[in-house]
């Protein structure tokens, strides 16, 4: 019977990763408001019904989705980090994070709907499980950071990561505003607000870096 039982549970969760696979795939391809369970269910040759059985909401989906791709893109900054260790400066890390996630735009869209989106409609035990893997990832490399960048104080890392993800979130939105808001911004004198991310974000992450090099500074003088 446990033999049995262990091979249900292997192609349940076999099943789960389909579902997240086929649901960042979409996601790739198409805003977040445009993509359905119905959809999802569909690509992967599912019923809809069955997609429930797995997560309770679309948010759900999308939020193990993001977990998925943030752990793949923390594995990489991990190894990439340790290779570089203590011999590095601002400018290698702020191209390192920006180079790779320049390489995931689906991963920037969706940090940057992370909080005002895909947490808003999930349940406790799927939220305290994000929360959980995120905090674990980004305490190991968080530390990392730290060895590479001497300037940063213990538990700086992770406050430079949570700062950079808040950084996503403000620039993103600023640089993707509403239909009506963008064809505003193309009148003239409205120059100023335009934002172009690419250009914008690793320019803000050394700044951030260089305020948090300046604290460091005071605090140990």
């Amino acid at each position: 019977m446990y033999t049995r039982r262990a091979v249900r549970e292997d192609q349940k969760e076999r099943r789960r990763r389909e579902i997240v696979d086929v649901a960042w795939r979409l996601f790739r391809e198409r805003r977040y408001a445009e993509i359905t369970v119905s959809e999802v269910a569909g690509e992967a040759g599912l019923a809809k019904g069955t997609v429930y059985l797995y997560f309770e909401t679309k948010e759900e989906l999308f939020l193990s989705a993001l977990e998925r791709q943030l752990v793949a893109w923390f594995e990489y900054l991990d190894g990439r980090l340790r290779e570089m260790r203590d011999d590095c400066d601002i400018p290698e890390v702020v191209g390192l994070l920006c180079g790779s996630l320049g390489k995931r735009p689906a991963l920037v869209r969706a940090l940057a709907i992370m909080h005002g989106v895909l947490e808003q409609n999930v349940g406790f035990g799927a939220a305290m499980r994000f929360k959980q893997t995120l905090l674990s990832r980004l305490t190991r490399t968080g530390s990392l950071l730290e060895v590479c960048l001497p300037l940063l104080g213990a538990g700086d890392g992770v406050r430079f990561l949570l700062r950079a993800h808040a950084l996503i979130v403000g620039l993103w939105q600023l640089a993707h505003p509403a239909p009506s808001s963008r064809r505003a911004l193309e009148e003239p004198g409205m120059e100023g607000f335009r934002v172009d991310f690419a250009s914008e974000f690793p320019e803000t992450m050394r700044a951030l870096l260089r305020g948090m090099q300046r604290e460091s500074k005071e605090k140990r003088a």
